[in-house]
């Protein structure tokens, strides 16, 4: 455990602090920003060396549409090819990310579990962190997309499946002792444009994942998109 706080209600509140009044130059602040930019290497090499992969059914893409997840998997050779711009945004969000759990970390919260890998009825994924035993999924947004956080409109308009896919880490994690908080999880946000932050907290949705898995299998395996 890496922090002394236990309240994520304040966690917003203490990032900024961070933010503008800076660290002391300590011994464990310096070997945080060591690991720090250990994670930023990292993220450069996933990103810039791509090993070939098979498209499988992951928490990341659970809550996909039905047709988008059964092209993805079943017709990737025909998806049009990313662009430089869209690889490099990709890359952006994801520096970003790892900022922000910088930051939880440096405000004095406890940051545990991150990137462990879960795996809900053979559906595997990695979570992003647990804070204050909180499950929470670090996100960059445009200014557009952070609105809809920030309004609580994300669970009528979620095209990327974001709530499943937070959803499914908190069910997958319901017996994980590192996640106290067993009836909700949040978005950590940052606006990458205006540099805003929020945390947008999610109930439990209480689906019946094994359904709800098994069904996706099937449709995947159908022969109509």
């Amino acid at each position: 455990r890496n922090g002394t706080i236990a309240d994520i209600s304040t966690l917003v509140q203490d990032i900024e602090s961070v933010l503008v009044n800076g660290i002391d130059n300590s011994p464990d602040n310096n070997n945080r920003i060591d690991r720090f930019s250990l994670d930023l290497a990292n993220t450069l090499k996933e990103r810039l060396i791509r090993e070939p992969r098979k498209p499988t059914l992951r928490m990341s893409n659970l809550g996909k549409p039905d047709r988008k997840l059964w092209l993805e998997m079943n017709k990737p050779e025909e998806a049009e090819p990313l662009r430089a711009d869209t690889y490099l945004k990709f890359l952006y969000g994801d520096l970003i990310e790892s900022l922000l759990i910088f930051l939880v970390e440096l405000s004095g919260h406890t940051v545990e579990g991150m990137q462990d890998e879960q795996n809900l009825y053979g559906v595997k994924g990695h979570r992003d962190v647990v804070i204050d035993g909180h499950l929470t999924d670090a996100k960059s947004a445009s200014t557009f997309s952070y609105q809809k956080f920030k309004d609580g409109k994300l669970k009528d308009d979620d095209p990327f499946g974001y709530i499943d896919q937070l959803d499914s880490y908190l069910e997958a994690a319901k017996d994980d002792p590192i996640v106290t908080d067993k009836d909700k999880a949040s978005f950590l946000v940052m606006d990458k444009t205006l540099g805003h932050i929020l945390l947008d907290t999610h109930q439990k949705q209480n689906k019946d994942y094994e359904k709800f898995i098994n069904d996706k299998r099937e449709m995947i395996k159908g022969e109509i998109p």
